[in-house]
């Protein structure tokens, strides 16, 4: 890239130093200014610069997966068909939903036919009306900002649920109607909405550790270890009675996972196998993975690649337990189940082991640290 010598006094600081910082700035103007490849259709043409707080993007009460997709439409670096034209592909151009006009992120979020009953069906046309008068992705957010809470979460979600939505058609396959789509949306806020309280939860307590529960029931903590350079992993668990005893536990290898949440679904079917090979009928199921629980309490997950895995979750709950409850905790809280997770990583090619009665030291060392005091 060459920068017109003019522009390079914006390297340096006033001090006269020069940052890194600085000179991407100055690359960054430069590219603003001597191309148009890539730009959204709907940005401004006065050149005025726009004052946008990014901190509060960052703020909102939502999943980092939902606040990364919003700056990636804040920066305008979503694969939309005329972007992809803008920098020389030879594509359709078309919206892949109703074919009709030119896709850009104007006509992908609020313009296409489909997406408009969407809106309607959410009741937030006004809202909708507010945000078609904005003129780039940044005044669409400043605009989102003025909005309550409970009103810029929807739409939040809404622009990443439809964006699912549009790749699908993107591709040839199915989309849901409008009417599942609303219905995801409203699922997933009231699902934010719970975990934003968890968090509040969190920050007033000092230190999150294990508690114990009501006397008839049992508590199963479950976790897995997974190796992205080794797609492979470990399984660990913990079971304990209402005074937070030890009664089993149990660690294994995991060999061709492909994710994180593929590693943490098997560890609960280890944990469900080794629980009701025990006896055990009133169980409380604990996780610190929110999308696996999302995976195994709805119909969400199950046409992925691991939905056959979540349906025998599914399954095996109901069939055998009598009562079966499902928490997430803080990492903090299932301290005992990563450590063992990450020692069953280290066993050999199908190997596992399950303890009774007598356990390693580190497993005991490591349930004794997640213990709350009961006499606190």
């Amino acid at each position: 890239m060459i920068v017109h010598l003019t522009r390079l006094r914006g390297i340096l600081t006033k001090k006269g130093i020069f940052l890194v910082k600085s000179a991407y700035k100055v690359a960054v103007d430069s590219i603003e200014r001597d191309s148009t490849h890539g730009q959204p259709s709907s940005s401004r043409s006065d050149g005025e610069a726009i004052d946008f707080e990014w901190k509060k993007l960052w703020a909102l009460p939502l999943p980092n997966k939902v606040l990364h997709f919003l700056w990636r439409i804040a920066t305008y670096s979503l694969p939309l068909r005329m972007k992809l034209k803008n920098i020389g592909m030879e594509i359709d151009s078309r919206c892949p939903v109703c074919l009709r006009y030119d896709e850009d992120g104007g006509r992908c979020f609020l313009k296409c036919k489909m997406v408009r009953r969407l809106w309607s069906l959410a009741q937030m046309d006004n809202i909708r009306n507010r945000l078609m008068l904005c003129n780039d992705p940044l005044s669409l957010f400043n605009e989102l900002f003025r909005l309550t809470e409970e009103e810029s979460i929807k739409v939040c979600v809404m622009f990443w649920l439809w964006w699912h939505e549009r790749n699908k058609a993107n591709v040839g396959d199915t989309m849901k109607t409008p009417d599942e789509i609303l219905a995801s949306i409203n699922y997933h806020v009231n699902n934010f909405r719970n975990l934003k309280k968890q968090r509040s939860t969190q920050k007033q307590t000092s230190t999150a550790k294990w508690s114990p529960l009501a006397n008839e029931f049992l508590k199963v903590n479950s976790n897995g270890a997974f190796k992205e350079a080794s797609k492979s992993g470990g399984w660990g668990f913990t079971l304990r009675n209402s005074n937070g005893m030890l009664l089993a536990a149990g660690a294994g290898k995991l060999e061709y996972v492909s994710s994180a949440l593929h590693a943490e679904a098997l560890a609960m079917v280890y944990a469900i196998n080794a629980t009701s090979s025990m006896g055990a009928n009133r169980v409380i199921f604990e996780m610190d993975s929110m999308e696996l629980k999302q995976a195994i309490t709805s119909q969400e997950y199950d046409r992925s690649a691991l939905g056959s895995l979540f349906q025998e979750i599914k399954f095996q709950l109901n069939v055998a337990f009598d009562y079966v409850k499902l928490n997430v905790c803080p990492r903090a809280c299932n301290n005992a189940a990563h450590t063992i997770a990450a020692y069953g990583h280290g066993l050999g090619s199908g190997v596992c082991e399950t303890w009774l009665g007598h356990f390693p030291e580190f497993v005991l060392n490591s349930v004794a640290g997640g213990l709350a005091s009961l006499s606190s």
